[in-house]
């Protein structure tokens, strides 16, 4: 029963989702879904990650409420705990998949956020409090977690299936020319990257 199936498509042959498919199971009628929440990650039928961005922004939101009910009762480090543990942890979840998508209500809902546990003025900028609390942006993030995959998967120690993906067979196409940082590859993880280029094989 809690097996679905999604037809992948581009968003301008929106006809293909008229397809009727009757897939069985054991005699049982499989549901066709338009979107479907896998593994903590909603996919939509076109990989738009509208659906995901959504319900990641309504958590978001919930916890950047919860900041602000116990601002003036709890000290800077119980609210920067709360923002880590609550905020971070839900908004790098999966972030490798969806982040290229990342828009502009996530921005802000982080903004927001770093100025209730740093107790600064709602217009207050962030740049400042990032840099004393450590918090990297959401396209920060999204970048490193890429360099870290990168990093496993020039140094084999991804798991054995990442070898026969598409990426990593040899074509004559061309490659965009990237470079990625020395340190990085060599093993040192405390690098101070903003906005570091992402490699990219095809």
């Amino acid at each position: 029963s809690k097996t679905k199936y999604m037809i992948f498509h581009w968003p301008q042959t929106k006809h293909i989702e008229h397809l009727n498919l009757n897939i069985m199971m054991n005699n049982t009628p499989i549901e066709h879904v338009d979107s479907f929440k896998f593994l903590g990650v909603h996919l939509d039928s076109n990989l738009s990650w509208n659906k995901h961005l959504d319900a990641l922004g309504n958590r978001l939101s919930k916890t950047t409420g919860i900041l602000a009910r116990v601002k003036s009762s709890a000290p800077t480090e119980v609210l920067h705990k709360i923002y880590n543990s609550l905020f971070e942890s839900h908004l790098t979840y999966g972030i490798t998949s969806w982040g290229h998508a990342i828009n502009a209500r996530i921005v802000k809902l982080q903004k927001k956020a770093v100025r209730i546990f740093a107790k600064a003025k709602f217009n207050a900028h962030t740049e400042p409090l990032c840099r004393v609390y450590k918090i990297l942006k959401p396209l920060d993030l999204f970048n490193i977690a890429n360099l870290r995959v990168y990093y496993k998967f020039r140094n084999k120690k991804v798991p054995h299936y990442f070898t026969s993906l598409p990426w990593n067979k040899n074509n004559n196409r061309p490659r965009r020319n990237t470079e990625v940082p020395t340190r990085f590859l060599n093993g040192e993880t405390n690098l101070p990257v903003i906005n570091p280029i992402i490699p990219i094989e095809r």
